[in-house]
Formats: C-alpha cells, sequence, structure tokens
C-alpha cells in the first residue's frame, strides 16, 4: 500500500513539474568573474533537486556511520577521554619506572579531560614528590581534594606517607587521624597510625589504640602485646618523673593484662624505688612472684635496696629451699647477703650462682664483692672470665 501511494505522489510531482516548465519557460544565468553558465530554468531546477538529494543522502550516510549532532558530540568528547586515558597511562607507566619529572608532565597534561582527574593529582603529587618539590606536591594534593565525589581517604593516605617519608610525622598523624574517624575499620590506616605514634613517642594515644586494632584485629596477639608493653612501660617512666603519687595513679589504671607483665612490674618497681618507696616495691615484686616466677622478676628483687635488707634476705632463702638449684635466686641472695654485710654467706650464693650458670654478671658482681674483701688481685679471675662470656 506504502509503495503505491508512494508511486502515485511521484507521477503527481512529475506531471506537475512538467506542466510547471511547459507554461513558465525561460533561462538562468549564472555570471561568476569571467565565468558565465546558461542553462534552462528546467535544466536548473533538476540540478537543484539532485543537489539537494545528494546532501540528504549524505547526511543519511553520516547518520548510519556516526550518529546524530549530539552522538557526534559524544563522539568526539570520547575521543579527549580517550587521549586522556592514554596520557594518564604513560604518566603512571613513568612514575612507576621512577622517571618523575616525565610522568609529572604525562598525569597534569590533559588533566580537564580525564575520567577521574583527582587519581591525576595524586600521580603528579607523588612525582613532585619524589622530585623534592614538596609545596607543589601539597598544592596537587589541594587540588585532588576539590569537587565531587573526591577519593578523600586514598588523597589523605598517600599524603600522609609523603608526610611521614618528609619526616613531618605532626601532619602525617594529625591526617591519619582523622581518616581513622572517619574510617576506622581500615587497616592501612590504622597500622600507619600506629607507626606514626610510636615513632613520634606519643606512648598515651599508641596505649589506647592498640587495644582497638587488636580487638579488629589488625595486629596479632603478639604484636600488640609487645607495643602495649613498650608504650606502658614508657608511660611508666614519664609518670616516674612526676612523682610517687602520679606514678601509682597510672599504675591503676593500666589494664590488668599489663599489670601481669614481667617488664611492666619490673619498671615499676624501679619507679617505686627510684621514688622512695621500696617498701612497696618489693611487695609488688614478692606478690607478683607467688604468680609468676621470672627471672627478670628475681633480678629486680635482689636489686632493691632498704634499711634492713636481713627481712628480704630471708625470704630468698626461703624460696631457695624450693628452688636451690635456680642461678638468678642464688645471686639475688647473695646481692642481699651483702647488704646485710654476711660476707661469707653473700661469696657462697654468688659462687653458687656462677656454678649453675655463669653470666658476666654474677661473675662482675663476685668480682667486686672479691675486691672489697680481699683486694683487686683476688678480683681479676673474676673480671676477666666475665670478658670471655
Amino acid at each position: 500500500m506504502k509503495r503505491l501511494i508512494f508511486i502515485i505522489l511521484v507521477l503527481v510531482l512529475s506531471m506537475a513539474f512538467g506542466y510547471f516548465v511547459k507554461e513558465h519557460t525561460g533561462y538562468v544565468l549564472i555570471h561568476v568573474a569571467e565565468t558565465s553558465i546558461e542553462m534552462t530554468l528546467s535544466f536548473a531546477l533538476i540540478m537543484v533537486g539532485l543537489a539537494f538529494g545528494v546532501f540528504l543522502v549524505a547526511l543519511l550516510v553520516i547518520k548510519a556511520i556516526v550518529g546524530t549532532p549530539g552522538q557526534i558530540s559524544l563522539w568526539f568528547s570520547g575521543r579527549k577521554k580517550a587521549e586522556a586515558r592514554k596520557k594518564f597511562y604513560q604518566g603512571i607507566t613513568f612514575l612507576a619506572e621512577g622517571c618523575y619529572e616525565d610522568a609529572e608532565k604525562k598525569l597534569i597534561a590533559d588533566v580537564r579531560n580525564s575520567e577521574r582527574p583527582q587519581l591525576n593529582y595524586i600521580g603528579a603529587a607523588i612525582a613532585a614528590h619524589c622530585q623534592g618539590d614538596f609545596a607543589k606536591s601539597d598544592e596537587y594534593f589541594a587540588k585532588a581534594s576539590i569537587g565531587k565525589n573526591r577519593p578523600e581517604l586514598a588523597i589523605g593516605f598517600v599524603q600522609s606517607l609523603l608526610h611521614m617519608e618528609r619526616g613531618n610525622s605532626e601532619s602525617a598523624i594529625a591526617k591519619l587521624g582523622h581518616l581513622n574517624r572517619i574510617k576506622p575499620n581500615h587497616e592501612p590506616v590504622m597500622l600507619r597510625l600506629i607507626e606514626g605514634y610510636e615513632h613520634a613517642q606519643d606512648w598515651q594515644s599508641l596505649h589506647d589504640l592498640v587495644p582497638i586494632a587488636k580487638r579488629k584485629k589488625v595486629i596479632d596477639e603478639k604484636a600488640a602485646q609487645e607495643i602495649e608493653v613498650k608504650s606502658t612501660i614508657a608511660l611508666i617512666e614519664t609518670a616516674q618523673n612526676s612523682g610517687l603519687q602520679v606514678l601509682k595513679a597510672s599504675w591503676s589504671h593500666f589494664p590488668k593484662i599489663m599489670r601481669l607483665n614481667a617488664e611492666v612490674i619490673a619498671k615499676y618497681a624501679q619507679g617505686l624505688v627510684a621514688n622512695g618507696a621500696p617498701n612497696e616495691a618489693e611487695k609488688v615484686l614478692s606478690d607478683a612472684l607467688k604468680k609468676n616466677w621470672t627471672p627478670l622478676l628475681v633480678e629486680q628483687y635482689g636489686n632493691i635496696k632498704m634499711s634492713h635488707p636481713e627481712k628480704m634476705l630471708a625470704k630468698t632463702e626461703a624460696w631457695l629451699r624450693e628452688r636451690p638449684d635456680d642461678p638468678h635466686l642464688l645471686l639475688a641472695a647473695g646481692r642481699l647477703a651483702e647488704r646485710a654485710q654476711i660476707w661469707t654467706r653473700a661469696k657462697e650464693y654468688m659462687q653458687a650462682s656462677i656454678d649453675r650458670q655463669p653470666t658476666k654478671e654474677a661473675l662482675r658482681t663476685l668480682g667486686l664483692l672479691m675486691e672489697h674483701l680481699e683486694g683487686a688481685e683476688s678480683a681479676i679471675d673474676y673480671y676477666r672470665m666475665a670478658t670471655t662470656l
């Protein structure tokens, strides 16, 4: 049906055109410079029709190949993005190869057409940092932070790492702390924050963060304990310098697991002695040894200096009845006997300790005792043996 209508329409138009040509004779003259073209009106109309037809066919062909004007615009836009993407890949490759100047140039060359300009700026910031231009690096980070859908975590994390590398730990820690608040469970941020606190010796912040990191399984039990012990000991040292009451108050706020740790207990006992409370130190160590017998605490017990060392010596000798071959306990008993000026017993205990386990400390201690009792000659052998260990 459509074909029949089309044929009829063509016939009608042809008849109308023939009638128009018959009734309107004439000619068309085209004069350009020295050239003149003359043709009949009918021929001119036919040429115009053909030209229009060619134009329509050309439009149809272009539309079939490329699309509508809007699609053509998208095509040109896609080419620009493809070129920008190519430069981004080249820049990242240069960055990985260590060609930092070339990397920076490529990454910012076509950033306006980049699909993720923030990534271009992050890469350029790294390249500038590696060239030692820290101001430009921070400028690129500032540009990366502009706009919607910016990867705040990526920007802040990379910038904090670069600041840490520069030695600007304060700025790095501030950025990592902010990132940890907006995304608390991000393992890399927490790990770097722990490193930052440790590097800056911010022991209180480190002490507060590690239990959280352990609970969220960011660090394992062993690593967490090592860091907690280190930070707790540092906090004890700080409190120790502020007086006995501050030291005792700090101790009471430590987690129970830390107050049962031998290294921490030994440090606390040292702090008590340093602040004029040897009796309290003796009680702390004595109670701890009942629960956890360790050489470190035994050694610390023997180092406590009290006005009446006889009581401590008696307790030590009671322990020796249960542990007669403990070299650390024998050395502690020898030191306490020396303070009590029971010279023979002191010498016997120290020698028994060396017989069971010769150590530099035991040999040096006995050497000092022999030098005090019998003169330097009698101590030479002990000092010489100590140097060979």
